[in-house]
């Protein structure tokens, strides 16, 4: 959870090296976990490092990995999809609307899930 939670803080708002905003929710991570948390502090950093996108590495990922991948996809295919990625991710990537639309179609036809639950709740299996 606290990978989830933590992934994309301290993001620039723009798209473009994956590398530099991983770098930079860790270092965020590390000045803020909390002290009972230190002892999973490697295991969270790995899961935030396999976010990294385009995804690569899927078999040799653990379930906790891929299920990350797959919840930050997912939004794609959410009623609320409109408002976080054509607007809100096109907003932080500097495109358009119209923009953003045109790029959905190349990433659509491309997703792809990890785990059995999202393959089977998004119908790609």
């Amino acid at each position: 959870m606290i990978a989830a939670i933590s992934h994309d803080f301290d993001h620039s708002g723009k798209v473009g090296d994956d590398d530099t905003e991983i770098r930079r929710a860790i270092t965020c991570l590390r000045r803020n976990v909390l002290s009972e948390d230190r002892p999973y502090l490697d295991d969270i950093i790995f899961l935030i490092q396999n976010t990294k996108f385009p995804h690569d590495n899927v078999e040799n990922l653990p379930i906790e990995a891929k299920i990350l991948r797959d919840a930050d996809v997912s939004q794609c295919l959410s009623p609320v999809w409109i408002q976080q990625v054509v607007f809100g991710l096109g907003q932080e990537s500097g495109l358009s609307p119209i923009e953003m639309l045109r790029g959905q179609e190349r990433f659509l036809k491309h997703l792809t899930f990890h785990t059995a639950w999202a393959k089977k709740k998004f119908g790609y299996e």
